[in-house]
């Protein structure tokens, strides 16, 4: 069974980092192509109602990851009868959201013109164009209940395939779309029948890999079992309000008091960003069923064991990936659109502190989703989004940009750093947390003191923004960030077992090509 969840593991993992990556490159394309073709202003419109759209996704509550954490037994089981029942509930639910959500954005339409500010060269009706966003987002609840199976299954990878496979077409279509006739509605056109079309693929495959499955059963939840995943729905929505606020209000706030334009730029970063937290997040929950299985039959000191490992990892990662978006966002966004479209250093630093937060924290999201620990600490998500909104609003005026996005991570340090661990540490390893509060605190302080050292660096090298400045950046952000962990961690258990994972995986690539 161990090798069976490993091996899930590695290939969800795998499968969701390649389809990431090429999704990636179309998206850098699509971008350009949209900024180039029709302004900063479109893009300024794109990120804000993409954001919009997260708040009115709260309609979902935590309805996800509450069924997924419900269907991991009886998969194992078999049991096709409970199987149906939960199906039968979550097509209701997703179905009345995916209306709610659409009757929400008709609601939001009188309100656009406080939001969407300084955008004099949009030709388009913007109510038009948001409901076009709305009709988007709406579709793509339409199988969610579906693609449920494939996850809690341990077989993501079959969602990242198709996903990868579609959008990837589309946004090749719609950025030709837009170099052929500079027209926004066709792209928006294209955005809705690419969720349509996933869709229908994503059924098709359900279809086939479940026939035991009856989707039009009239088997029914009990209400005891309604009555508990209830419960754990309505915790779960708590967190879903928190990951809603700290991620979806922040364009609106900059709209609203800065302007759209504004918004525009942030989208870049926003973008670069996304490409490492979303990436990050998919790879944890291709994990995430394996190690519900692990969590049904093993005790917590098997997964202490393997949380270790996977913590470290972690550490090592986010530490690495903040310093690199902290120093290359600036040169990266130079050499691909140009000077103008930067933003100040202590606006980046907002950025890459904000990563390094969300990154260290993932470990403990997932083990706290895998043991079901959806109740406890359930209200620690409301007080990090009210700290994130009044922080946002009191230093937007004084500090602008900066002060908005700041807000973000002075609220995850307030509550979320310092909280999750204890809740997993306390319910599912039956430890005190205070070891990793000093490990957390150290790698805290190292990564803070490399990025300063490289910074350092940099500047007294003299090279200014540009390909010069990326380059030479790329290579001591890598560099000297692997030569300070090898020097400190070469005697560290779980450093020297990722060396050796990572020995091996080469060693099978190798012998594949062979």
């Amino acid at each position: 069974m161990s090798d069976t969840r490993t091996g899930n593991s590695i290939k969800n993992s795998g499968a969701t980092i390649f389809g990431r990556a090429a999704t990636l490159v179309m998206e850098f394309v699509l971008r350009t192509v949209l900024i180039k073709t029709l302004g900063i202003e479109y893009g300024g419109v794109s990120s804000l109602f993409t954001d919009i759209l997260q708040v009115l996704s709260l309609m979902e509550l935590g309805l996800g990851s509450a069924i997924v954490f419900a269907l991991y037994k009886p998969l194992a089981q078999q049991d096709f009868s409970r199987i149906n029942a939960l199906m039968h509930f979550y097509k209701t639910a997703y179905n009345m959201i995916a209306a709610g959500v659409f009757l929400l954005g008709l609601c939001f339409i009188p309100f656009l013109n406080a939001i969407v500010t300084d955008v004099p060269n949009i030709k388009e009706d913007i109510r038009v164009i948001f409901m076009l966003y709305v009709a988007a987002s709406s579709c793509s609840y339409l199988v969610i209940y579906k693609e449920t199976l494939i996850r809690a299954s341990q077989q993501s990878r079959v969602a990242v395939r198709i996903e990868m496979t579609v959008q990837i077409i589309f946004m090749g279509l719609e950025s030709l779309a837009l170099f052929l006739f500079h027209e926004y509605m066709i792209y928006l056109v294209l955005r809705v029948v690419t969720y349509l079309v996933r869709n229908l693929l994503i059924s098709r495959e359900v279809k086939k890999r479940f026939p035991q499955v009856n989707f039009g059963s009239k088997e029914r939840l009990g209400e005891k079992d309604r009555q508990k995943l209830m419960r754990d729905i309505g915790a779960m929505a708590l967190y879903k309000v928190s990951g809603v606020v700290l991620n979806g209000t922040d364009s609106i706030i900059i709209s609203a008091f800065l302007s759209t334009s504004m918004v525009g730029i942030m989208g870049h970063f926003r973008m670069l960003s996304n490409c490492i937290t979303n990436l990050t997040n998919k790879v944890w929950a291709a994990v995430l069923p394996s190690v519900g299985n692990l969590a049904a039959v093993d005790r917590e000191n098997k997964q202490y064991r393997v949380f270790m490992k996977a913590n470290f990892a972690s550490y090592l990662f986010s530490g690495f990936c903040s310093i690199a978006m902290f120093h290359l966002m600036n040169p990266l966004v130079t050499v691909w659109l140009g000077a103008e479209y930067t933003v100040s250093t202590a606006t980046a630093f907002a950025i890459a502190f904000n990563i390094y937060l969300f990154l260290t924290i993932l470990p403990f999201q997932t083990f706290r989703d895998a043991n079901g620990l959806f109740v406890q600490g359930k209200y620690r998500p409301v007080i990090m989004s009210v700290i994130n909104i009044v922080l946002s609003l009191l230093l937007v005026k004084p500090w602008g940009l900066f002060g908005v996005l700041i807000a973000t991570p002075i609220s995850r340090v307030a509550t979320q750093t310092w909280f999750d661990p204890y809740v997993v540490y306390k319910h599912v390893f039956k430890r005190s947390p205070a070891p990793y509060y000093r490990e957390f605190a150290f790698h805290s302080l190292l990564t803070l003191a490399i990025g300063a050292v490289i910074w350092a660096l940099l500047e007294a090298s003299g090279v200014g923004g540009g390909l010069l400045r990326l380059l030479l950046g790329g290579v001591v952000c890598v560099v000297i960030p692997l030569s300070v962990y090898c020097l400190l961690f070469r005697k560290n258990q779980q450093f020297v077992q990722l060396v050796e994972y990572g020995k091996k995986f080469l060693n099978r690539i190798l012998k594949k090509k062979r």
